[in-house]
């Protein structure tokens, strides 16, 4: 109660000392503050996140707002813990996302990532699984919330925040879901806005786990106190693919990398790797995430000029399918591909109008698990089950190129002007998408550590738990508590 005072007097001196055009917005605040704090909502924490949602809120839009809220019983109140999943299922920068008219103006088309929506429905099984199962947290059911980042880092930040204020207002160091406890968040997938989201959560210990973060910066404990992953740092993969080059004894090598942190982390170890080794290298070249382009037709130039057969790729399939565009519009060919995980298996670059550029790509893949039962389940979904899930209706209309009548937003998503309309006859078992079982099973074992940490809260027993003051209520307890059971001993 006393920090939140402090900061209620601070926001009324900055009333004071602002102009007239400001005074609005901080008295808005102010008041705000104040009645946060008599009602005693106060979330005992650090007010240092507090600034962070001045900074995002008043940022102008320009893509639209994605979420979905499931739970597996009908009554919300039934829900006892709740788990959050941060990806991205649109990719708001791909290949022809700025459509220009006769007018000049642009319009922005949102691709939905089929990789991704099998990694959200993972998720889903694997909750529904649990809420199934009589032997795991017995008599606790589990919810979930998912937020698209559409590979933004801003709208990382957004939902982070959102997420732990438990509305759409952020309101930081304050939770807003009397009803449900918030166990933790599973995701995202990208390193910068992993990294930027680790940073907000390790505040206030609330575990997260993420499914395809590979950077090596995160193994760092004392810096990321609550930062957990379900796959193997980059140190690993970028040693394997330098021997991997070394063992076909290529020596003059190019170099493709992000200008995030996953693309130059990576790009440091494999390349020193080499160097070690006595290969060289014959370019390095970044891929410009920032830029709707990528760089591309620089990025090709450079190919095409250099005598290197073998070039190393380190990116993900979004931000690499530009460059692919381009090097099959060029129709560059005959060079070996090494790719990194986060695309050597990506359904977008096997279509076959790329095939004459990657073929013989070589490259490592993340290790698949048994998910008994997901490829049913995935093949039995469908838009009738689900009439309010739009991103079921927008896979339904990309996968078999239809509209759905019955949506009446799909024009504001598909492409294909001249696409027929959805029968409802369509069925996934008989499309051509393909099951992920590789990063798919990363979420599913993610969501499970979650229940067996919470399994652990569940059956503490008085004085013989880890927590000095006994045992905590699993319908109430710490987020520091969970990164504790389980994630720690493990």
């Amino acid at each position: 109660m006393e920090k939140c005072l402090i900061k209620s007097e601070t926001l009324k001196e900055k009333m004071l000392n602002e102009k007239h055009g400001s005074k609005r917005k901080y008295k808005e605040d102010y008041n705000r503050f104040n009645l946060i704090c008599s009602q005693k909502q106060v979330f005992q924490k650090t007010v240092e996140v507090v600034w962070y949602s001045y900074f995002f809120q008043y940022l102008s839009h320009f893509v639209a707002i994605h979420t979905i809220e499931g739970f597996t019983v009908v009554n919300n109140a039934e829900v006892d813990i709740i788990l959050k999943l941060l990806c991205f299922l649109h990719d708001p920068v791909n290949v022809g996302n700025l459509i220009y008219s006769s007018s000049g103006k642009s319009s922005l088309y949102l691709c939905l990532e089929r990789d991704q929506y099998q990694r959200m429905q993972a998720m889903i099984y694997a909750i529904e699984e649990i809420n199934k199962n009589p032997d795991l947290l017995p008599n606790i059911t589990l919810g979930y919330q998912i937020f698209d980042t559409c590979t933004v880092l801003r709208r990382a930040m957004e939902g982070t925040l959102w997420m732990l204020s438990g509305r759409k207002e952020i309101i930081p160091n304050y939770r807003c879901e009397p009803t449900v406890t918030f166990a933790g968040i599973v995701g995202d997938s990208g390193s910068t806005r992993s990294i930027q989201m680790a940073h907000i959560l390790g505040l206030y210990r609330y575990p997260q786990i993420s499914y395809f973060l590979t950077s090596p910066t995160l193994s760092n404990r004392k810096i990321f106190p609550s930062f957990f992953r379900t796959i193997p740092s980059d140190v690993f993969q970028s040693r394997g693919l330098a021997n991997l080059i070394l063992y076909f004894g290529w020596s003059w090598v190019g170099f493709l990398a992000n200008d995030n942190d996953y693309g130059q982390l990576s790009l440091q170890v494999i390349k020193q790797e080499l160097i070690n080794a006595g290969a060289c290298v014959a370019f390095i070249e970044t891929i410009m995430t920032g830029q709707a382009n990528r760089n591309a037709p620089h990025i090709v130039k450079v190919i095409k000029e250099s005598t290197a057969k073998v070039v190393v790729v380190l990116s993900s399939n979004p931000d690499l399918l530009p460059v692919v565009e381009e090097l099959a519009r060029q129709n560059v060919t005959d060079r070996i591909w090494i790719a990194s995980e986060a695309w050597s298996t990506s359904n977008i670059l096997s279509k076959e109008k790329y095939q004459h550029v990657l073929v013989g790509t070589l490259g490592f893949a993340v290790r698949g698990g048994q998910l008994p039962g997901f490829a049913q389940y995935i093949y039995s979904l469908h838009p009738s089950k689900a009439p309010n899930n739009s991103f079921i209706i927008e896979l339904w209309e990309e996968i078999f190129s239809c509209k759905w009548t019955n949506n009446l937003s799909s024009d504001d998503r598909t492409s294909n002007t001249t696409a027929h309309d959805c029968t409802g006859e369509e069925t996934l078992g008989k499309s051509k998408l393909k099951v992920d079982f590789g990063i798919t099973f990363n979420v599913y074992t993610a969501v499970y550590a979650f229940a067996w940490a919470l399994e652990s809260l569940l059956h503490c027993q008085p004085g013989k738990g880890p927590f000095h003051n006994g045992c905590a209520n699993i319908l109430s307890f710490d987020p520091w508590q969970v990164c504790y059971l389980h994630f720690s001993q493990s």
